[in-house]
């Protein structure tokens, strides 16, 4: 994971497992992806940013980072698109663990591999390459030359780390030879591979998949590529559509959170993943804006700990960092403090008037709180009997 990726997780970021997508079917990878609500936030401003046309090249970038930390790369498309409609704008995360490498993500790639000594001397090289000046620039003799020269001082360049394969090996594949033999020859690699690091084969079952999404949909609201909170339908109504029981339910509610967002469900990451979301005035998660209580009670009044040049691309037109701009963020320790204070004094009897104003959060908030959490509380009560 890069350096951006780890900060962006010492805020508070969820981010996936690397990987996690590479698990599923390409469908899926779509349909668990465009119902994160970081994709529904930040697909439009990753887009512009993308595309070069991002008003606030600070929000693009960090618009960037967040979809890169739950494995999406490439343009964003819209969420409100359905698979079957993605055949002309596919996203490079859904091309699947066979995949096109463009020379964008080579020149990524040796940025991130490659030691300081290595990278100045690539650059050198690639300087070199290009025509003396004085010679036409247009002329193909010239290019040639300065190609070949270039091409010379790479192969007499002593470097370990340039001869080096990546974590990721790049293979190149002769497509004149038949499917039967490159399949083959593909097969003998990734197993070598694959005994060389320890990776065990993983097997995802994905009969049951579909059902997990459906289970989501409903107790979530989601509904042509949005989230609408009025939507929502309880576990034990849930059950009765599907014909099973809520035990059932709520095991494939879990597992769709795994799904979606690469980890274990607990409630806690559940607040985490949807604190400003749900608990707004708003229906629509890509709006929405957390009630100023909430808000107040999540918001520390401390510097960042994300440093400005992390989060701030080193450009003309930015004057004032992310971090400089806003003083506060989200505070998971509060977070946390909040979830257990309402769950106590739920415990107690208080009614969501009177919790909200101990509390300092808005009565519909409270009783957004109430409603969801102490659901998942009673049904890890049952199981535990």
């Amino acid at each position: 994971m890069s350096d951006s990726a780890n900060d962006l997780e010492d805020v508070g970021i969820i981010a996936r497992p690397q990987a996690h997508l590479l698990g599923f079917p390409v469908s899926l990878r779509w349909e668990i992806t465009r119902r994160h609500p970081y994709y529904l936030a930040f697909w439009e401003e990753a887009r512009r940013y993308h595309r070069g046309e991002a008003d606030d090249l600070s929000l693009g970038y960090v618009a960037s980072l967040l979809l890169s930390a739950i494995g999406v790369s490439g343009e964003p498309v819209s969420p409100d698109k359905d698979f079957d409609q993605l055949s002309d704008a596919d996203p490079a995360f859904l091309c699947g663990c066979v995949q096109p490498i463009s020379l964008r993500a080579m020149v990524a790639m040796l940025i991130n591999t490659l030691p300081v000594a290595e990278r100045v001397v690539v650059g050198a090289i690639l300087t070199a390459s290009r025509p003396e000046e004085g010679e036409n620039p247009g002329s193909d003799e010239a290019d040639f030359a300065q190609k070949q020269y270039a091409l010379d001082q790479l192969r007499r360049t002593p470097s370990p780390a340039l001869d080096c394969c990546t974590d990721a090996p790049l293979y190149y594949i002769h497509l004149e030879a038949s499917q039967r033999s490159i399949e083959r020859d593909l097969e003998d690699q990734v197993r070598r591979q694959k005994k060389r690091r320890g990776l065990p084969e993983r097997r995802v079952h994905t009969a049951k998949l579909e059902s997990y999404l459906k289970v989501w949909d409903l107790r979530e609201g989601w509904e042509n590529g949005a989230y609408d909170r009025t939507r929502e339908q309880s576990l034990l109504q849930i059950g009765k559509k599907v014909r099973a029981s809520q035990s059932t339910v709520e095991s494939r509610y879990r597992a769709a959170f795994q799904m979606i967002t690469g980890h274990e469900f607990s409630t806690t990451l559940w607040l985490r993943l949807w604190r400003a979301f749900k608990f707004t005035g708003s229906t629509d998660a890509a709006n929405a804006t957390p009630f100023v209580p909430v808000r107040r009670r999540l918001q520390t009044p401390v510097a960042r700990p994300l440093p400005d040049s992390v989060v701030s691309p080193a450009v003309r037109e930015h004057t004032t960092g992310i971090v400089e701009g806003k003083s506060a963020r989200w505070d998971d320790q509060a977070l946390v403090d909040l979830q257990l204070d309402a769950q106590e004094l739920i415990e107690k009897g208080m009614s969501d008037q009177e919790i909200a104003n101990r509390l300092e959060l808005d009565v519909d908030a409270m009783a957004y709180f109430r409603e969801r959490v102490q659901e998942f509380h009673t049904q890890k009560r049952h199981a535990s009997r």
